[in-house]
C-alpha cells in the first residue's frame, strides 16, 4: 500500500512540475533582443512599410515590462510555460504555428497584459501589428548602453 502511495505522490509531483509556470523560465526571456526579420503574418492591419519598420529595432524584456520597438508596456505578471502553440495562436492571433514560424509546442512567456513571447531555438518570436518577428539576443543587458550586434 505504501508503495502505491509513494508512486502516486511522485507522479503528482512530477506532473505538476512539468506544466507549471516558473520564474526561472520567465527569466530566460529577460534581456535585449534584436529584431532580425518578419517570420509570417496573422491578421494584418497595417502597410508592408509599417511592418518592416520593426526589423532592426529592439525588444527589451524585464520582469516589469515588455518593450517592442517604440511600444512599451508595463507587465502585471510574467509566466513562462511550455504550451500548445496551435490553440494559443489561433485564439489570440487567428494564425497557426506555420504563420509564426513555431513548432506545435514551445516555451511561451505570457507577459500579461502585454502579449506573448515565444521561444524559437536560441531566439524569440514576437507579434506586433499583424506580423510575427524573429529576434536574437544581443550582448547588451537592459539599462546599459545600446549594442546593436545580435549574438549568434
Amino acid at each position: 500500500m505504501t508503495r502505491y502511495l509513494l508512486a502516486a505522490c511522485l507522479f503528482a509531483a512530477s506532473a505538476s512540475g512539468f506544466a507549471s509556470p516558473t520564474a526561472g523560465a520567465a527569466a530566460g526571456f529577460y534581456g535585449v533582443w534584436h529584431v532580425d526579420s518578419i517570420v509570417g503574418f496573422g491578421e494584418v492591419s497595417v502597410s508592408n512599410d509599417e511592418l518592416r519598420r520593426l526589423v532592426g529595432q529592439q525588444v527589451v524584456i524585464t520582469k516589469d515590462s515588455l518593450k517592442i520597438g517604440g511600444d512599451d508596456c508595463t507587465v502585471d505578471e510574467m509566466r513562462a510555460s511550455e504550451q500548445d502553440t496551435t490553440s494559443l495562436l489561433l485564439r489570440e492571433y487567428k494564425a497557426g504555428p506555420k504563420d509564426a514560424g513555431l513548432s506545435a509546442r514551445t516555451l511561451v512567456l505570457d507577459a500579461e497584459p502585454c502579449g506573448y513571447v515565444f521561444r524559437r531555438g536560441k531566439g524569440i518570436v514576437v507579434y506586433q501589428d499583424g506580423a510575427f518577428y524573429r529576434a536574437s539576443r544581443t550582448k547588451q543587458t537592459p539599462g546599459r548602453g545600446l549594442l546593436q550586434t545580435p549574438m549568434r
